[in-house]
């Protein structure tokens, strides 16, 4: 029996960040469409420039940092999914330093990004949402065909799904380790699951001057103190993170209807930046007399958080980095995020288990097929990535 890999079935955690236009729709009809001698309509000029110029000003950042230090980004984040006006980029995290790294240099592409827009129309601006979400415990990957044209009964057929969908995994991800970012061919991705449903409640709630945050990923940038002495401030000249809370509210369908925490990082400009706009400087003073803002340095942010992830037996959880090579685990590096708990590793390890056998149980019926057609010089494929093509014929007629 060959050997079956299943390395492709690990622990990963994703970053999720979401930034989509304010006031875009309002934008888009307030101008007159029964002009039609122009080319374009003048709505489109600002939105069309925001989805090709937004991810290169993301792009560019991100490169400023990795010419200083190759490891401080890791995976490069990729675009998951555009929902209208609004963008959302995805990231492997394989290194507490990489949460807070990118979260700086995406509030500083935001934060430039909101100037751009500035000079078409105030009414313009951005909002932002992050969310991380582990995967496949908890949550899902699921693999699909990019394309419907060319697929057969047994590709689009509902058949085994579970089999079915990690041979793709399995495909995916080959393509991965390939260096394609993110890997193409015909096989895309996409995820499910009770952290995504939560990152997407909680998008309701951003504004421009709030990026919200999932309570787990404030969790993680409450131990941004150590790094941001040591590297954010010095060595990269990021400005402080200031955050702020505004109690809990219900999210629907979300921990079970338990109010759950609203934590936001300021996107306010500081209020001596050059050309400050009027209804900035306004909430500025808005902001003092309703609450104060901190850094995430304030013990309170990872006492709060601390205290509510422990309080759910389910989700949302402690989050947790699969990194077994992970170096310099100490007060900038705490050990506690790369220990995977025990129940986590067990539902992996049964996922492995189970697509082994399954794998196993494919192979020995295409053999006893081919023997009883007399096919019998056929060798067995090598791997799992290589029995796809056999396996999912087999798979409809279950």
């Amino acid at each position: 029996m060959p050997d079956i890999k299943t390395d492709f079935i690990r622990p990963r955690l994703r970053l999720f960040l979401s930034v989509d236009i304010v006031g875009s729709t309002a934008f888009k009809q307030s101008h007159d469409t029964s002009e039609f001698k122009k080319i374009q309509q003048d709505w489109l000029e600002p939105i069309q420039t925001f989805y090709h110029s937004f991810e290169g000003k993301f792009a560019s950042e991100l490169q400023k940092i990795t010419k200083m230090d190759a490891d401080a980004i890791g995976p490069s984040p990729f675009l998951w999914k555009i929902l209208g006006d609004e963008l959302i980029y995805c990231k492997e995290i394989t290194h507490l330093h990489q949460v807070f790294t990118c979260i700086y240099v995406w509030k500083k592409v935001v934060e430039d990004y909101r100037e751009t827009f500035h000079k078409y129309k105030k009414s313009l601006d951005l909002k932002s949402t992050l969310w991380i979400a582990g995967f496949p415990y908890l949550n899902a990957e699921m693999a699909f065909f990019s394309q419907v044209e060319g697929l057969n009964d047994e590709e689009s057929g509902e058949g085994n799904t579970f089999l079915k969908n990690l041979i793709h995994l399995d495909k995916y991800y080959t393509k991965e380790t390939d260096n394609v970012q993110p890997p193409s061919d015909k096989i895309i991705i996409d995820f499910i699951g009770p952290a995504m449903d939560t990152g997407f409640r909680l998008g309701q709630f951003a504004t421009k001057h709030k990026m919200i945050i999932s309570v787990d990923l404030a969790y993680m940038l409450s131990f941004e103190s150590k790094w941001w002495d040591s590297i954010g401030r010095d060595k990269y000249q990021f400005k402080e993170i200031k955050v702020g809370y505004d109690g809990r509210l219900p999210l629907k369908g979300v921990t079970g209807g338990k109010p759950y925490p609203l934590v936001w990082i300021d996107m306010l400009p500081e209020k001596n930046t050059p050309n400050i706009h009027d209804e900035d400087k306004l909430k500025h003073y808005e902001i003092s007399l309703q609450h104060r803002r901190i850094t995430f340095r304030t013990k309170e942010i990872k006492e709060f958080c601390d205290a509510f992830l422990k309080l759910n037996d389910q989700y949302p959880i402690m989050p947790y980095i699969n990194n077994t090579n992970c170096d310099n685990r100490n007060s900038i590096n705490p050990s506690e995020f790369y220990d995977i708990p025990l129940k986590h590793t067990e539902k992996i390890n049964q996922i492995k288990i189970e697509y082994r056998n399954q794998i196993e149980k494919d192979n020995l019926e295409q053999k006893n097929l081919s023997e009883k057609d007399g096919h019998t010089d056929n060798p067995p494929p090598e791997s799992a990535a290589e029995l796809a093509d056999t396996l999912t014929k087999n798979i409809q007629k279950k």
